[in-house]
Protein backbone atom coordinates (compact mmCIF):
# COMPACT_ATOMS: atom_id res chain seq x y z
CA UNK A 1 0.00 0.00 0.00
CA UNK A 2 2.73 2.47 0.91
CA UNK A 3 5.41 1.31 -1.51
CA UNK A 4 4.96 4.27 -3.91
CA UNK A 5 5.55 6.65 -1.00
CA UNK A 6 8.87 4.98 -0.24
CA UNK A 7 10.22 5.19 -3.80
CA UNK A 8 11.31 8.82 -3.55
CA UNK A 9 14.51 8.09 -1.66
CA UNK A 10 12.76 7.59 1.68
CA UNK A 11 14.43 4.25 2.47
CA UNK A 12 17.90 5.61 1.74
CA UNK A 13 17.22 8.77 3.74
CA UNK A 14 15.99 6.76 6.73
CA UNK A 15 19.20 4.73 6.57
CA UNK A 16 21.20 7.97 6.44
CA UNK A 17 19.30 9.21 9.50
CA UNK A 18 20.26 6.07 11.43
CA UNK A 19 23.93 6.46 10.49
CA UNK A 20 23.94 10.17 11.32
CA UNK A 21 22.40 9.72 14.77
CA UNK A 22 24.65 6.76 15.58
CA UNK A 23 27.76 8.76 14.65
CA UNK A 24 26.75 12.00 16.38
CA UNK A 25 24.85 10.83 19.46
CA UNK A 26 25.55 7.16 20.06
CA UNK A 27 24.13 3.75 19.14
CA UNK A 28 20.58 2.57 19.65
CA UNK A 29 20.52 -0.70 21.58
CA UNK A 30 19.53 -3.66 19.45
CA UNK A 31 20.66 -2.56 15.98
CA UNK A 32 22.97 -5.42 14.91
CA UNK A 33 23.86 -7.16 11.67
CA UNK A 34 21.97 -10.26 12.77
CA UNK A 35 18.98 -8.23 13.97
CA UNK A 36 18.79 -5.17 11.70
CA UNK A 37 16.46 -2.25 12.23
CA UNK A 38 12.85 -3.05 11.34
CA UNK A 39 9.79 -0.83 10.99
CA UNK A 40 6.47 -2.40 11.94
CA UNK A 41 3.28 -0.59 10.98
CA UNK A 42 0.63 -0.53 13.69
CA UNK A 43 -3.09 0.01 13.46
CA UNK A 44 -4.29 3.59 13.47
CA UNK A 45 -6.30 2.78 16.62
CA UNK A 46 -3.05 2.78 18.63
CA UNK A 47 -1.66 6.27 19.24
CA UNK A 48 1.98 7.06 18.46
CA UNK A 49 4.64 4.37 18.28
CA UNK A 50 7.18 2.41 20.25
CA UNK A 51 10.78 1.25 20.15
CA UNK A 52 12.01 -2.08 21.44
CA UNK A 53 15.53 -3.21 20.58
CA UNK A 54 15.67 -3.35 16.76
CA UNK A 55 11.97 -2.75 16.13
CA UNK A 56 10.28 0.60 15.64
CA UNK A 57 6.49 0.50 15.65
CA UNK A 58 4.72 3.27 13.75
CA UNK A 59 0.99 3.82 13.53
CA UNK A 60 -0.74 4.24 10.18
CA UNK A 61 -0.86 7.99 10.79
CA UNK A 62 2.92 8.18 10.28
CA UNK A 63 2.36 7.31 6.61
CA UNK A 64 -0.73 9.46 6.12
CA UNK A 65 -0.82 12.36 3.68
CA UNK A 66 -1.32 14.73 6.60
CA UNK A 67 1.89 13.59 8.31
CA UNK A 68 4.03 13.14 5.20
CA UNK A 69 3.17 16.66 4.05
CA UNK A 70 3.80 18.32 7.43
CA UNK A 71 6.29 21.17 6.75
CA UNK A 72 7.14 21.35 10.46
CA UNK A 73 8.86 17.95 10.14
CA UNK A 74 10.57 18.24 6.76
CA UNK A 75 10.39 19.54 3.22
CA UNK A 76 9.37 16.20 1.67
CA UNK A 77 7.70 12.94 2.68
CA UNK A 78 11.13 11.26 2.77
CA UNK A 79 12.39 13.89 5.21
CA UNK A 80 9.32 13.47 7.40
CA UNK A 81 10.02 9.73 7.63
CA UNK A 82 13.66 10.51 8.47
CA UNK A 83 12.31 12.79 11.21
CA UNK A 84 10.26 9.90 12.59
CA UNK A 85 13.34 7.63 12.57
CA UNK A 86 15.33 10.28 14.45
CA UNK A 87 12.70 9.98 17.18
CA UNK A 88 14.26 6.56 17.87
CA UNK A 89 17.02 8.60 19.51
CA UNK A 90 15.07 11.63 20.71
CA UNK A 91 11.79 10.61 22.24
CA UNK A 92 12.43 6.90 22.60
CA UNK A 93 16.15 6.54 23.34
CA UNK A 94 16.20 9.73 25.42
CA UNK A 95 13.31 11.99 26.38
CA UNK A 96 13.21 15.76 26.76
CA UNK A 97 10.71 17.15 29.28
CA UNK A 98 10.57 20.05 31.70
CA UNK A 99 7.71 20.68 34.18
CA UNK A 100 8.68 24.36 34.28
CA UNK A 101 8.56 24.69 30.48
CA UNK A 102 5.87 22.51 28.85
CA UNK A 103 7.01 23.57 25.37
CA UNK A 104 10.42 21.92 25.84
CA UNK A 105 10.08 18.60 23.99
CA UNK A 106 11.79 16.04 21.79
CA UNK A 107 10.55 17.75 18.64
CA UNK A 108 13.13 20.54 18.75
CA UNK A 109 16.24 18.34 18.75
CA UNK A 110 14.58 16.00 16.25
CA UNK A 111 13.87 18.86 13.83
CA UNK A 112 17.36 20.29 14.39
CA UNK A 113 18.93 16.89 13.68
CA UNK A 114 16.87 16.57 10.49
CA UNK A 115 18.18 19.99 9.46
CA UNK A 116 21.79 18.95 10.07
CA UNK A 117 21.25 15.71 8.13
CA UNK A 118 19.71 17.51 5.16
CA UNK A 119 22.43 20.15 5.17
CA UNK A 120 24.99 17.37 4.96
CA UNK A 121 23.15 15.71 2.06
CA UNK A 122 21.67 18.69 0.19
CA UNK A 123 23.88 21.63 1.09
CA UNK A 124 23.66 24.82 3.12
CA UNK A 125 21.27 26.73 0.83
CA UNK A 126 18.68 23.94 0.83
CA UNK A 127 18.83 23.50 4.60
CA UNK A 128 18.68 27.24 5.23
CA UNK A 129 15.62 27.66 2.98
CA UNK A 130 13.63 24.65 4.15
CA UNK A 131 14.54 24.68 7.82
CA UNK A 132 16.14 27.74 9.43
CA UNK A 133 14.17 30.28 7.38
CA UNK A 134 10.96 28.38 8.12
CA UNK A 135 11.66 28.34 11.86
CA UNK A 136 12.21 32.08 11.82
CA UNK A 137 9.05 32.74 9.78
CA UNK A 138 6.95 30.59 12.11
CA UNK A 139 8.12 32.44 15.20
CA UNK A 140 7.71 35.82 13.49
CA UNK A 141 4.16 34.85 12.54
CA UNK A 142 3.51 34.01 16.16
CA UNK A 143 4.80 37.40 17.27
CA UNK A 144 2.64 39.11 14.63
CA UNK A 145 -0.55 37.23 15.51
CA UNK A 146 -3.26 39.75 16.37
CA UNK A 147 -4.92 37.64 19.04
CA UNK A 148 -1.65 36.81 20.78
CA UNK A 149 -0.78 40.50 20.86
CA UNK A 150 -4.27 41.35 22.09
CA UNK A 151 -5.37 38.58 24.48
CA UNK A 152 -8.48 40.52 25.47
CA UNK A 153 -9.83 39.78 21.98
CA UNK A 154 -8.65 36.18 22.11
CA UNK A 155 -10.85 35.64 25.16
CA UNK A 156 -13.88 36.86 23.16
CA UNK A 157 -13.51 34.09 20.57
CA UNK A 158 -15.49 30.85 20.82
CA UNK A 159 -13.55 28.22 22.73
CA UNK A 160 -13.01 26.18 19.57
CA UNK A 161 -11.08 29.01 17.93
CA UNK A 162 -9.14 29.78 21.07
CA UNK A 163 -8.04 26.14 21.12
CA UNK A 164 -7.02 26.29 17.45
CA UNK A 165 -4.81 29.30 18.10
CA UNK A 166 -3.27 27.69 21.18
CA UNK A 167 -2.58 24.48 19.24
CA UNK A 168 -0.80 26.52 16.55
CA UNK A 169 1.29 28.26 19.21
CA UNK A 170 2.23 24.94 20.80
CA UNK A 171 3.26 23.44 17.45
CA UNK A 172 5.41 26.46 16.59
CA UNK A 173 7.15 26.33 19.96
CA UNK A 174 7.69 22.56 19.90
CA UNK A 175 9.05 22.33 16.37
CA UNK A 176 10.29 25.73 15.24
CA UNK A 177 11.03 27.54 18.48
CA UNK A 178 12.95 24.71 20.15
CA UNK A 179 14.89 23.99 16.96
CA UNK A 180 15.77 27.68 16.68
CA UNK A 181 16.92 27.70 20.30
CA UNK A 182 19.24 24.75 19.65
CA UNK A 183 20.43 26.29 16.37
CA UNK A 184 21.30 29.53 18.20
CA UNK A 185 23.24 27.57 20.82
CA UNK A 186 25.18 25.88 17.99
CA UNK A 187 26.08 29.28 16.56
CA UNK A 188 27.42 30.39 19.92
CA UNK A 189 29.27 27.24 20.96
CA UNK A 190 30.15 25.65 17.64
CA UNK A 191 28.42 22.63 16.16
CA UNK A 192 31.05 20.08 17.16
CA UNK A 193 30.91 21.14 20.80
CA UNK A 194 27.11 21.11 20.78
CA UNK A 195 27.06 17.65 19.19
CA UNK A 196 29.30 16.39 22.00
CA UNK A 197 26.93 17.92 24.57
CA UNK A 198 23.89 16.25 23.02
CA UNK A 199 25.76 12.95 22.82
CA UNK A 200 26.56 13.12 26.54
CA UNK A 201 22.96 14.01 27.39
CA UNK A 202 21.70 11.18 25.19
CA UNK A 203 24.00 8.59 26.76
CA UNK A 204 23.80 9.75 30.40
CA UNK A 205 20.39 11.45 30.67
CA UNK A 206 19.59 14.62 32.55
CA UNK A 207 20.43 15.55 36.15
CA UNK A 208 17.51 17.74 37.19
CA UNK A 209 14.74 15.24 36.50
CA UNK A 210 16.53 11.98 35.62
CA UNK A 211 16.42 10.40 33.19
CA UNK A 212 14.53 13.21 31.42
CA UNK A 213 16.60 15.97 29.84
CA UNK A 214 15.24 19.32 30.98
CA UNK A 215 15.82 22.72 29.44
CA UNK A 216 17.93 23.47 32.50
CA UNK A 217 20.08 20.40 31.80
CA UNK A 218 20.63 21.60 28.24
CA UNK A 219 21.48 25.17 29.23
CA UNK A 220 23.78 24.01 32.04
CA UNK A 221 25.66 21.62 29.73
CA UNK A 222 26.10 24.49 27.25
CA UNK A 223 27.26 26.92 29.95
CA UNK A 224 24.32 29.21 29.12
CA UNK A 225 21.88 31.09 31.32
CA UNK A 226 18.12 31.14 30.85
CA UNK A 227 17.27 33.78 28.26
CA UNK A 228 20.63 33.67 26.44
CA UNK A 229 18.99 31.54 23.76
CA UNK A 230 15.28 31.87 23.00
CA UNK A 231 12.56 30.53 20.73
CA UNK A 232 12.06 33.89 19.10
Amino acid sequence: KYRPRLQNGAIDLMEQAILYCTEHYGPRTGFTQDEPFKIVQLTGFLFGGFANYNISGMGESYFSDNNLQDPEKGASSAEVLAHEIIHQWWGLGATLADPDDPDWSDEGITVYTTYRLMRKLMGQEYAQTHYVDQWQRAMQNQRDNFYLRNPEYLRLLPERYQNDIQASVNASNWYDGNALMIYTAAQRLGEDKLDAIWSQLYLEGGAELPPYITLGDFLSACGLQEGEVSRG
